[in-house]
């Protein structure tokens, strides 16, 4: 953890003191940009928070084992793999 905080701090002085930063900072005061990468973080909570939390509810709680675990897990996983490969490829020319 200590490794991160260090390259965290680097890149946020980095990207304040730099002539020629890797990400503009002033990009964040667009209010709309701002307001979307909020809802894309709260999306993306609610939906991948399960991804952690229901393997130690069926092992643990449920008395699963291991395998089947993995096998109930499975569809989810291949389901978002689809759709993001869907959803990305709907933006492309065809």
């Amino acid at each position: 953890m200590p490794a991160g905080r260090v390259g965290l701090w680097a890149f946020v002085i980095h990207c304040w003191g730099a002539k020629d930063p890797f990400v503009d900072l002033g990009m964040f005061r667009d209010r709309n940009f701002f307001m979307g990468l909020i809802f894309i973080f709260v999306i993306g909570m609610t939906l991948f928070s399960g991804l952690a939390l229901l393997p130690p509810l069926l092992q643990k709680l449920l008395g699963y084992p291991v395998i089947e675990t993995g096998l109930v897990m499975a569809p989810r996983g291949v389901g978002t793999m689809v759709s993001m490969i869907v959803v990305g490829a709907s933006g492309q020319p065809l």
